[in-house]
Protein backbone atom coordinates (compact mmCIF):
# COMPACT_ATOMS: atom_id res chain seq x y z
CA UNK A 1 0.00 0.00 0.00
CA UNK A 2 2.90 2.31 0.79
CA UNK A 3 4.37 1.55 -2.64
CA UNK A 4 1.09 2.46 -4.32
CA UNK A 5 1.02 5.79 -2.48
CA UNK A 6 4.65 6.49 -3.44
CA UNK A 7 3.99 5.62 -7.07
CA UNK A 8 1.03 7.99 -7.10
CA UNK A 9 2.95 10.75 -5.40
CA UNK A 10 6.02 10.10 -7.53
CA UNK A 11 4.07 10.65 -10.74
CA UNK A 12 3.01 14.12 -9.63
CA UNK A 13 5.31 17.09 -10.03
CA UNK A 14 6.54 19.05 -7.08
CA UNK A 15 5.91 22.77 -6.75
CA UNK A 16 9.22 23.82 -8.34
CA UNK A 17 9.04 21.62 -11.42
CA UNK A 18 7.29 22.44 -14.68
CA UNK A 19 5.96 20.03 -17.18
CA UNK A 20 7.94 20.55 -20.38
CA UNK A 21 5.03 19.87 -22.73
CA UNK A 22 2.76 22.34 -20.98
CA UNK A 23 5.47 25.03 -21.12
CA UNK A 24 6.06 24.51 -24.84
CA UNK A 25 2.36 24.48 -25.54
CA UNK A 26 1.88 27.69 -23.61
CA UNK A 27 4.73 29.37 -25.53
CA UNK A 28 3.33 28.17 -28.85
CA UNK A 29 -0.06 29.60 -28.00
CA UNK A 30 1.51 32.87 -26.91
CA UNK A 31 3.60 33.14 -30.08
CA UNK A 32 0.58 32.27 -32.22
CA UNK A 33 -1.55 34.85 -30.41
CA UNK A 34 1.12 37.52 -30.88
CA UNK A 35 1.54 36.73 -34.57
CA UNK A 36 -2.24 36.70 -35.02
CA UNK A 37 -2.51 40.07 -33.23
CA UNK A 38 0.24 41.64 -35.35
CA UNK A 39 -1.29 40.34 -38.59
CA UNK A 40 -4.72 41.55 -37.50
CA UNK A 41 -3.36 44.96 -36.62
CA UNK A 42 -1.53 45.19 -39.95
CA UNK A 43 -4.68 44.22 -41.82
CA UNK A 44 -6.70 46.83 -39.90
CA UNK A 45 -4.13 49.52 -40.75
CA UNK A 46 -4.18 48.58 -44.44
CA UNK A 47 -7.97 48.59 -44.63
CA UNK A 48 -8.17 51.90 -42.77
CA UNK A 49 -5.53 53.37 -45.09
CA UNK A 50 -7.48 52.26 -48.16
CA UNK A 51 -10.68 53.82 -46.79
CA UNK A 52 -8.91 57.09 -45.98
CA UNK A 53 -7.29 57.13 -49.44
CA UNK A 54 -10.65 56.61 -51.18
CA UNK A 55 -12.40 59.30 -49.13
CA UNK A 56 -9.57 61.80 -49.61
CA UNK A 57 -9.59 61.19 -53.37
CA UNK A 58 -13.35 61.81 -53.43
CA UNK A 59 -12.83 65.01 -51.40
CA UNK A 60 -10.13 66.17 -53.82
CA UNK A 61 -12.33 65.45 -56.83
CA UNK A 62 -15.22 67.40 -55.25
CA UNK A 63 -12.89 70.33 -54.61
CA UNK A 64 -11.67 70.28 -58.22
CA UNK A 65 -15.23 70.28 -59.54
CA UNK A 66 -16.12 73.23 -57.26
CA UNK A 67 -13.11 75.19 -58.51
CA UNK A 68 -14.07 74.42 -62.11
CA UNK A 69 -17.63 75.61 -61.47
CA UNK A 70 -16.42 78.80 -59.79
CA UNK A 71 -14.06 79.50 -62.71
CA UNK A 72 -16.96 79.20 -65.14
CA UNK A 73 -19.08 81.42 -62.90
CA UNK A 74 -16.33 84.06 -62.67
CA UNK A 75 -15.89 84.07 -66.46
CA UNK A 76 -19.63 84.52 -66.89
CA UNK A 77 -19.67 87.42 -64.41
CA UNK A 78 -16.65 89.06 -66.06
CA UNK A 79 -18.27 88.86 -69.49
CA UNK A 80 -21.57 90.08 -67.94
CA UNK A 81 -23.53 87.09 -69.20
Amino acid sequence: MKEEAESLVGSQHTAGEQQPEVGRSRWRRLVFALIFAVVGLLLAVLVTGAIVQERSQRFLDNGKSIVKGLEQFSRAVQSKD
